[in-house]
């Protein structure tokens, strides 16, 4: 069983230990030892080994690389809310790996790992509005939290609102900065 010492102890059955014996052979790259012990964790509906198998068939190691397959197995992990997972669908979308290239189907999936852990516990939802300068370049700058949800949903709304490229304001032909509300949403399905 890979490089992993041998003992007479029996194998572990809780999906748990069995998704950390499987990261331990994958920290030794023994992917095909991993990918054994994810598949018995993911048959009992384990979320984090489904994600796990989806990664090895994303990228290929101890398996051929098949993004059809890495999405059915990430499919399966982000149906049990696994934000890792649907944030690897999202990628998949951006990238255009397996799927039709959309940005507006990963931006949908990021939104849906943006949810902190303590948020997504207490099945907690909401808006946040924040305010924001929009430069002549659309970039935004300056962004600051004007209704807060707290949880860790906040600087969720932040971090995502940085990473958008907005249309600038025009005035007499040319692009100029702007101050705008911007609302990010945060809706458990």
């Amino acid at each position: 069983m890979g490089a992993l010492a041998q003992s007479d102890s029996p194998a572990p059955t809780s999906p748990g230990a069995q998704v950390r014996l499987g990261n331990a052979y994958l920290d030794q790259n023994d992917y095909t030892s991993a990918m054994i012990w994810f598949r018995k964790a993911a048959e009992k509906g384990d979320a984090a080994a489904q994600n796990n198998i989806g990664w090895l068939y994303e990228n290929g190691f101890g398996v051929k690389q098949d993004y059809a397959e890495a999405l059915n197995w990430f499919s399966k992990a982000a149906n049990r809310n696994n934000a890792d997972a649907q944030n690897n669908i999202g990628w998949l979308y951006e990238k255009g790996w397996g799927v039709e290239q959309d940005f507006t189907e990963a931006m949908g999936w990021y939104r849906k790992a943006e949810f902190s852990k303590q948020a997504t516990d207490a099945k907690y939802e909401g808006t946040c509005v924040l305010m924001l300068t929009v430069g002549a370049d659309g970039l935004p700058k300056n962004i600051r939290v004007t209704k807060s949800l707290g949880m860790g949903l906040d600087e969720k709304a932040v971090e995502t609102v940085q990473t958008w490229k907005f249309a600038p304001a025009m005035k007499d032909g040319q692009p100029v900065a702007a101050e705008i509300a911007v609302e990010v949403d945060f809706h458990l399905k």
